[in-house]
């Protein structure tokens, strides 16, 4: 279809059965493909889509949420030019994808390519709007030239090559959310990719077993809020252990407010840098098996409000330090099979108002300082039978 510039509504073409092959140039009237999802199955057929100079298309649907449930099966090749108001495009389930051409789309602000196993290519221009891009299911993509998005500010990458993450670290340093998942060769972060993210607030590194480092590469996220590392079995969290150079590095992470490290099974021991990291109001450790002790410098996190422990049966004690956490809040203890008592400078914690232990077997009662706990306005215990026991309401001796 051609120079239609009265046309403001496409006919139903997605319900044409055999139909392979769609151009669409210069409609200047048209805003969205269709009205609303179509009730029957969605070019079933089609294999080359191309878009040229539908300057006011901004979208293929006008509810975007619906777009969600669209996906052209067969689509090999989608080229979308001069586009100047487009918004959004549905890019999922096109599992023949071979090829992507966004040459010019300057008012793109969200880009989502999810499910598009044979995308191998992608072509995309200086996107000065682009604030979110998703790549998800797309493991043999790369992107021969990276332009510039300088209003980038999340990117969730899932199921992708190695070589896109590292071509995507180095888009934009304006990037506040980074999230990498199941990216199964991702050996290392290296300094030269995430030098220019001084301003990411949040990091995300999930499933990546082939991890091993992340030393050398924090020294620059000096605005970094948030750190979750999840599932990686095979992250050392310094390459040096104690060293004193790796243990510096960690001490830009001034800005740091909440840690969280779960299933890093080759954790023995909290990693020394965390000392420094005084700023942090959160720390979650989860199901770190090789975990046996809390380190003594734990107190040093001052600025500490909740802590999470759960998953460590080698755990038997809580280091006395922990008396100095005059900020705790809330403290959970969780599946420590081998944790038998309680010390008790834990009813010293002054600022202590929320308690939960579950999963602790061998604990057999509180510590009498918590009886006069004044500030504790929660305690819930769960799984502790021989603690429950004990602390059964105007039947228990605690």
């Amino acid at each position: 279809m051609r120079n239609c510039e009265q046309c403001k509504v496409l006919p139903p073409l997605g319900l044409l059965p055999h139909l392979k092959y769609l151009e669409l140039v210069d409609l200047s009237a048209l805003e969205y493909m269709q009205e609303s999802s179509p009730e029957m199955s969605f070019f079933p057929a089609l294999e080359i889509l191309r878009l040229y100079k539908l300057r006011n298309v901004k979208g293929w649907l006008k509810d975007v949420t619906a777009e969600q449930d669209l996906s052209f099966l067969h689509l090999s090749e989608l080229i979308v030019s001069c586009c100047h108001n487009l918004i959004s495009l549905p890019l999922s389930g096109h599992r023949y994808l071979k090829s992507l051409a966004l040459p010019s789309s300057p008012y793109l602000s969200e880009l989502y390519i999810t499910d598009c196993a044979s995308l191998t290519s992608l072509e995309l221009n200086p996107s000065p709007y682009l604030s979110k891009l998703h790549i998800c299911d797309c493991p043999n993509l790369t992107i021969s030239e990276l332009p510039s998005f300088p209003r980038l500010e999340e990117v969730h990458l899932s199921y992708v090559s190695e070589e896109l993450v590292q071509q995507l670290m180095c888009t934009s340093s304006s990037l506040k959310s980074l999230k990498i998942q199941w990216v199964v060769n991702l050996i290392s972060l290296s300094e030269d990719e995430l030098q220019h993210l001084t301003s990411l607030q949040h990091l995300v590194i999930y499933g990546c077993h082939s991890l091993m480092s992340l030393s050398q590469v924090t020294q620059h996220l000096i605005a970094l809020e948030k750190l979750e590392i999840l599932h990686c079995r095979g992250l050392l969290l310094s390459d040096k252990g104690d060293d004193a150079d790796d243990d510096l590095q960690f001490q830009e992470l001034r800005s740091l407010r909440e840690l969280v490290i779960k299933d890093v099974p080759k954790l023995v021991s909290l990693p020394k840098w965390l000392k420094h990291v005084t700023t942090l109001k959160t720390l979650t450790i989860c199901d770190c098996s090789g975990l046996a002790t809390l380190r003594n410098w734990i107190g040093s996190l001052i600025s500490l409000t909740q802590l999470q422990i759960s998953g460590f049966p080698k755990l038997k004690s809580l280091p006395e330090e922990m008396c100095l956490l005059s900020t705790l809040q809330k403290l959970k203890i969780c599946d420590c099979s081998g944790l038998a008592t309680l010390p008790d400078w834990i009813g010293s914690l002054m600022s202590l108002t929320q308690l939960q232990i579950s999963g602790c077997p061998k604990l057999k009662s509180l510590p009498e300082e918590m009886h006069l706990r004044s500030t504790l306005q929660q305690l819930k215990i769960n799984n502790c039978p021989l603690l429950s026991k004990r602390c059964q309401k105007e039947t228990g001796e605690d």
